[in-house]
């Protein structure tokens, strides 16, 4: 009965310095098997041989997904932030809803960016947006700090995903930007129009208008 329970029991055959139980009690295989493939050892083995995530992995992902930043290593500056032209899949979700058919900046003039962002859920996000071309650049890197910050944003995702309504993406505190539209009351284009402009948790930070008076 001595030596089925030693054999059985995991914390038993651990403990060979100080244990009552003599090591011809146990089974040689069994023990021998223990010292040779520690279970630390083979973790951190595997940990290591995995290969980190490539940035076409991680275009396949939708923004807002979680992802564990262990899987990017150290690549996350190459393959999480970064802006590019816009592309054939890109132009399929903004053109008829953020990309109006009126619209008149040339798809030259704008980026797509991707980003990661520090959620309320304290969790790491996929965001994206879309920006003029001319601050494409430091938008990345703005992001880029506010990241590393931790400082937390809702939601991030293109402003097409709410039938560009700003109403409604605003209403789900989604941080966006490029949306082809005139100035609230007004006939002139907004700086979101030009993707000049960025509206950052705006459910907590609204847009006000005063009057002149």
């Amino acid at each position: 009965e001595n030596q089925e329970e030693a054999s059985t029991t995991e914390p038993q055959v651990e403990s060979t310095k100080d244990s009552i139980i003599s090591p011809t009690e146990l089974p040689t295989n069994d023990l021998t098997q223990e010292e040779d493939t520690p279970t630390s050892d083979l973790e951190l083995s595997v940990e290591a041989s995995t290969p980190p995530m490539t940035q076409e992995a991680l275009r396949l992902l939708p923004a807002g997904t979680i992802i564990d930043i262990k899987e990017v290593g150290a690549t996350i500056m190459e393959n999480c932030f970064y802006h590019e032209e816009i592309t054939d899949d890109i132009k399929l979700r903004i053109v008829g809803n953020s990309y109006k058919d009126n619209c008149t900046v040339p798809f030259e003039d704008l980026n797509y960016i991707r980003i990661l962002y520090y959620g309320f859920d304290e969790e790491t996000h996929i965001g994206e947006l879309i920006v003029n071309t001319a601050i494409a650049d430091d938008i990345v890197s703005i992001f880029a700090e506010l990241y590393e910050s931790k400082y937390p944003i809702e939601r991030m995702v293109l402003i097409d995903e709410y039938n560009a309504d700003d109403n409604v993406s605003m209403a789900a505190n989604n941080t966006s930007s490029f949306n082809f539209r005139p100035v609230p009351g007004s006939t002139h284009l907004s700086k979101h129009a030009l993707g000049l402009a960025i509206d950052v948790n705006p459910l907590y930070n609204p847009y006000v208008q005063y009057n002149e008076d």
